[in-house]
């Protein structure tokens, strides 16, 4: 088993979310070998559309992963489900990475859900709107914020537990930014991550960075050398691999795609 000296989670609501608002912190996590690596994918992402278009988010999220350990002498991968109770949750690792994916239906840019999956969305089951929220793969189904809730600090701390010698300030959550007056015009899914994360035992243990995002498109902040190129990179495979899994060009539909992929993370600390 591998020893590691820190531990970095990042949550975040969709597959492209990290490469995005999170780079360039995660590709150094990434890049740094004695740093065990966990990314939480909340929703599938779906956009109110099939499987076929989630699980093509899904594996161009890994294959974005894949090519930043591109650099590692050796890979080492793969894909595992995880039990938690009654639930099951789909998991990839890479070397010192491990991404987990919760499924949960995308809520729509408002949180209003779409019709696909019953106009299920985070925001509609942390307010009590809707009593439980199923995966959209119906792999699992949770009964109430709580048990949500439950199943994350399960994630945390099983991946916690491999590694006993990593002190509390070596652990990072790496969660979107909650504070609307800080992160405006974010979607409604980014902002129930972060606040699905704040209510997990874990949130009040360890140190927190808070990733603004949709707004960083108007940041000045711009990078420049391997941190850029690893940025456009890790996004590039990304886009390319929904396009030629799916036929979706994610930079078409929005041309902000583009710029984002200049900007410098922009982040607060708890």
């Amino acid at each position: 088993m591998q020893s590691f000296k820190r531990i970095a989670f990042y949550f975040i609501a969709h597959a492209d979310d990290w490469q995005l608002f999170m780079a360039p912190e995660i590709s150094k996590s990434i890049a740094d070998k004695e740093c065990k690596v966990v990314i939480v994918h909340t929703t599938a992402g779906d956009a109110g559309k099939d499987e076929k278009y989630w699980s093509a988010r899904e594996i161009a999220s890994i294959e974005s992963l894949l090519f930043r350990v591109s650099v590692d002498p050796v890979l080492q991968h793969e894909e595992r489900t995880i039990r938690i109770g009654n639930k099951s949750i789909a998991s990839f690792k890479a070397n010192n990475c491990v991404l987990y994916f919760l499924r949960l239906p995308d809520g729509n840019y408002d949180g209003t859900g779409f019709s696909t999956y019953l106009h299920q969305s985070l925001d509609k089951f942390r307010t009590g709107q809707i009593p439980t929220i199923a995966s959209v793969d119906e792999r699992s189904v949770y009964t109430n914020w709580e048990d949500l809730t439950m199943a994350l600090d399960n994630i945390i701390f099983s991946e916690l537990s491999d590694s006993h010698n990593v002190s509390n300030s070596e652990i990072q959550l790496n969660i979107p930014e909650p504070d609307v007056n800080l992160n405006q015009h974010t979607h409604n899914d980014h902002y129930n991550t972060a606040l699905l994360v704040q209510s997990s035992k874990a949130y009040q243990q360890y140190p927190v960075k808070m990733f603004r995002d949709y707004c960083t498109i108007n940041s000045n902040d711009l990078l420049s050398g391997d941190e850029l190129f690893w940025k456009i990179g890790m996004f590039c495979i990304y886009h390319h691999s929904v396009y030629k899994q799916y036929g979706h060009s994610t930079i078409e539909e929005d041309r902000s795609f583009i710029p984002w992929c200049f900007r410098n993370s922009s982040f607060r600390t708890k």
